[in-house]
């Protein structure tokens, strides 16, 4: 196992900063349209239903992870070698078992008819699980062809859902449907399309799974899988939470500020996203990490710079029924200069299986999180869940930092 302060003996990273480019262009490119698509929903909603549309989605997300924890950071590290049949044929098995999950959970629906769950009626619970295997098999085979080196089809395939999405929503809007479920579905209809991009390049090799090489995917799948895990409760936990504490007019409030300083995110995880598999088959050194995660934060500062000054212009765009809004983008923006290190670090450790430091500042920033909520939002509201967000953040990083220092030592 080659070691943080190893030499490189395979292929050269001179091709990462190409990729690294365009899939941050493409997601640049779709956060700007998914914006259009929040100004819409936003004035198409009351805040409250805004709201129920982000915690839909958030609920659709946390089925999916549970099938995708593991298989995602697998997926990614496949290449274009023999595991690239394994990996696709694990996303096919992947998207059954997130299905059957979907149906056995909609059969309890439609038996016990609950009503409403956490702001949420049955259709809207229901809807929200149809979701779940979309995203799955998105995620996954978006990995696979990723990891081949696939990154114009993947550019591709992530603007055309966000794009379909963006043009149903505006139908929505111009035809008055004033109910979320309506906008969830047209999501999910967004990725169908994306699909059909995706699956072009991965379908010859769906019966993969019952390779040799799976057995490898499936060992590095349950390694990250309480990792991922926690981290995407460490990013999506605040929002039902803030419903439970607060109500679903807070949650509305914090779902078009997340948006917002997600934007953020976009250059450090497509950065990471692709140095992963280049750490992964060859020894980055530990100088050339930090390299990367310094020229990371550069660029996470000057967009986090852009994101706070356009803050106030919010009510402007979505209503003044969302001026509560900027505040939580002022106090989040800062944090994910923080975040953006410690991905690129977190993507070191994940290419030499060092899993559990990594597992260990997620639980810790997810502590964090938690109790900061609890302790502020019932007092402080959406403004409260922003604060347990940055905090998370900053201790998310100073927890890689520590563990990426105490490797490297020890080399």
């Amino acid at each position: 196992m080659p070691t943080l302060n190893g030499t490189n003996k395979s292929r050269s990273l001179s091709g990462t900063r190409g990729r690294a480019l365009l899939v941050t262009a493409s997601r640049f490119g779709t956060i700007g349209i998914n914006a259009l698509v929040g100004v819409c929903t936003a004035r198409a909603l009351t805040v409250p239903d805004r709201g129920s549309l982000a915690l839909s989605i958030t609920l659709a997300s946390f089925l999916s992870l549970v099938f995708t924890a593991g298989p995602d950071t697998a997926t990614l590290r496949a290449g274009n070698g023999p595991a690239r049949k394994a990996a696709v044929g694990l996303a096919f098995r992947q998207v059954k078992l997130t299905a059957m999950a979907a149906i056995v959970c909609a059969a309890l629906v439609l038996t016990l008819r609950p009503g409403m769950v956490m702001g949420l009626n049955n259709t809207e619970l229901l809807v929200s699980l149809g979701l779940a295997p979309v995203l799955t098999l998105n995620q996954l085979l978006g990995n696979c062809v990723l990891s081949c080196g696939q990154v114009v089809r993947w550019a591709l395939a992530n603007v055309l859902s966000i794009s379909v999405y963006a043009v149903l929503a505006l139908v929505l809007f111009l035809n008055n449907v004033s109910f979320p479920s309506a906008f969830v579905v047209s999501l999910g209809i967004g990725y169908i399309f994306s699909m059909t991009l995706l699956l072009r390049h991965t379908w010859t090799d769906r019966g993969g799974f019952k390779s040799s090489e799976s057995k490898i995917l499936r060992r590095a799948g349950r390694a990250t899988f309480v990792t991922t895990i926690v981290q995407l409760l460490l990013l999506r936990v605040q929002l039902p939470l803030l419903v439970v504490l607060s109500g679903p007019a807070a949650a509305g409030l914090l779902s078009v500020s997340l948006p917002i300083t997600e934007l953020l995110l976009i250059a450090p995880v497509a950065i990471s996203s692709v140095l992963l598999p280049e750490y992964h088959e060859s020894s980055a050194r530990a100088d050339l990490v930090a390299t990367h995660a310094r020229k990371t934060v550069y660029l996470t500062a000057l967009c986090a710079i852009g994101v706070a000054a356009s803050a106030p212009l919010v009510p402007w765009a979505y209503g003044r029924d969302y001026a509560g809004s900027v505040w939580p983008i002022l106090v989040i923006a800062p944090s994910m200069i923080a975040f953006a290190y410690a991905r690129v670090l977190q993507s070191a450790m994940f290419a030499r299986d060092h899993f559990k430091p990594v597992t260990v500042a997620s639980a810790l920033a997810l502590v964090v999180s938690i109790l900061l909520q609890v302790i502020l939002s019932p007092r402080y509201s959406e403004l409260g869940a922003a604060l347990a967000i940055a905090g998370a953040y900053i201790t998310f990083a100073a927890a890689m930092g520590v563990s990426f220092r105490r490797l490297r030592a020890n080399a």
